[in-house]
């Protein structure tokens, strides 16, 4: 009985081996594998990253928290700590290089990836395949912009990316159980105010536990337009990735930018937070209506409650 196991498979941010956790024992078929650090240099990575963040008169800031973020994700794994990390958001142009980031910061955390649109937004209770990838991925070609679809995301930014990493294992069929992967979580999207609008309500209990990075759109180093092209890209890169690590190992988060809690504090880039702001007195009311408006799919039914609903008086 010493013996049996409840769980048995690949987990993020574990090492192969077996496993007693959170009342359960378990087995990790497969460990993450992280790229060895190496001294070297980094040009491809180097202008990619640039032309991608430091532009404006907050480049040189978001650079910063983006290399800070990443190393601190870094270094948890190499150091086998289940440590917090904001949710990273990039928005940007359409083909402005920010599904790239996304594939490079994956390859900086060992190469597994899940898309979790579904889950983080509350659409489903299935996780066994995020389970097993240290980086969950979003765009938003597939998020919600519905009031209660962005609550949902909210929660579980609150819950996944810096609260309790104890999550419930549920695959189809089965029972679920307690796990505890490690996570850190990116979405990718563009800066038009519509899908803006996919972005979780920003209150002062979500706004600290988001990074908000603006991408910029520049040629891509290597990029001419061909799948030859991004063939090459990603082949500098992978040559790269080892001197870009124990670049980050050496890197030192300056003062102005550390924060206690996640090691590099929390970022909004001024002109998204603006169009965020500039939104909101527009859509208030009818978030408001939303959030008391729900549909039974189940039995064709709309219903409304106007319970509690207060709509604004003219007083002049």
């Amino acid at each position: 009985d010493d013996a049996d196991v409840i769980f048995c498979g690949k987990l993020a941010g574990h090492k192969e081996g077996y496993f007693e956790a959170n009342g359960i024992r378990g087995l990790v078929t497969e460990s993450y594998h992280l790229t060895k650090p190496e001294h070297g240099e980094f040009p491809t990575i180097k202008a990619f990253l640039r032309g991608l963040l430091n532009k404006g008169t907050c480049g040189r800031e978001q650079l910063e928290i983006f290399t800070g973020w990443v190393k601190s994700a870094f270094e948890s794994l190499q150091n086998g700590h289940n440590s917090l990390g904001q949710c990273l958001f990039i928005a940007g142009e359409q083909g402005a290089g920010k599904s790239q980031l996304q594939k490079l910061i994956t390859l900086i955390l060992g190469g597994r990836q899940a898309n979790s649109h579904l889950y983080m937004s509350g659409r489903t209770n299935f996780n066994a395949d995020l389970c097993e990838a240290e980086h969950l991925i979003l765009d938003d070609e597939y998020m919600a912009t519905d009031i209660r679809s962005r609550l949902a995301f909210a929660a579980n930014i609150k819950k996944h990316c810096v609260g309790n990493n104890v999550v419930t294992y549920h695959a189809k069929g089965k029972d679920g159980f307690p796990v505890s992967p490690w996570w850190r979580v990116s979405c990718t999207l563009n800066d038009n105010p519509e899908r803006l609008l996919a972005l979780p309500p920003m209150d002062e209990d979500v706004a600290d536990k988001v990074i908000l990075l603006k991408a910029y759109k520049q040629p891509l180093p290597c990029i001419d337009g061909t799948a030859a092209g991004y063939a090459m890209l990603w082949t500098k890169i992978n040559e790269e990735l080892s001197a870009y690590l124990y670049n980050l190992t050496t890197y030192e988060i300056p003062q102005a930018y550390h924060c206690v809690r996640y090691q590099v504090k929390s970022f909004h880039h001024p002109d998204l937070a603006s169009e965020l702001g500039r939104m909101t007195p527009q859509r208030s009311l009818l978030e408001t209506i939303d959030s008391y408006l729900w549909i039974s799919a189940e039995d064709g039914l709309i219903a409304v409650s106007y319970t509690h609903l207060t709509l604004p008086t003219n007083r002049e």
